[in-house]
């Protein structure tokens, strides 16, 4: 290529680049009234225009606590079906305590559940979610937070945001532009 093929080539590559960045040194209404600017200039990003970047963690225990709770209902059912005797049940400290008859109990875990690691503790048995299971629970409830959180976010009128997975039971949340922290924050944990 000779020199001066290199040096247009140069002059219009500079003259497209500024056309591309010319719209983002004007206000928008500027921009409307001129035909040879166009209406969107470049889209900052949050290191150069600034906003909210937030790290957020699901919580784990919670979605735990909520799978054992749908367990202990199903377990409820099975020993009503099988005429097994469940005298008491309940969720705590990330395991489903069973009372009973135990020896009816633990055979009725192990040939309904097989997701729990299940531990006999004085008159009660214990049941866990195996580690995949509680991963996949975590994991779940990362992608139903990343739906709420997509819909919340959309709805601010954010434009260009980041929402992903970030990590094992964290999302990685950056609004660029947005500068209400405090609202965006009361938005984005609101129940509704």
């Amino acid at each position: 290529m000779s020199l001066r093929a290199r040096w247009i080539l140069i002059a219009v590559t500079t003259a497209l680049m500024a056309w591309f960045a010319l719209p983002s040194f004007f206000p928008t209404q500027a921009r409307e009234g001129r035909w040879w600017l166009r209406s969107e200039g470049v889209a900052l990003g949050l290191d150069l225009q600034g906003g909210i970047h937030w790290l957020l963690r699901i919580d784990d225990q919670t979605a735990i606590a909520q799978e054992l709770a749908k367990l202990k209902g199903n377990l409820e059912t099975l020993a009503e079906e099988g005429k097994v005797t469940l005298a008491g049940a309940q969720v705590a400290n990330a395991a489903l305590e069973l009372r009973g008859d135990l020896p009816g109990l633990r055979k009725l875990v192990e040939e309904n559940i097989e997701i729990v690691d299940v531990e006999e503790q004085g008159d009660a048995l214990l049941l866990r979610l195996d580690a995949r299971w509680n991963k996949e629970v975590v994991d779940r409830g990362v992608l139903q937070a990343l739906e709420v959180l997509r819909k919340r976010v959309d709805g601010l009128g954010v434009r260009e945001p980041v929402i992903a997975p970030q990590g094992s039971g964290r999302i990685l949340v950056q609004m660029p532009g947005a500068v209400d922290a405090a609202g965006a924050r009361k938005v984005l944990e609101s129940t509704t």
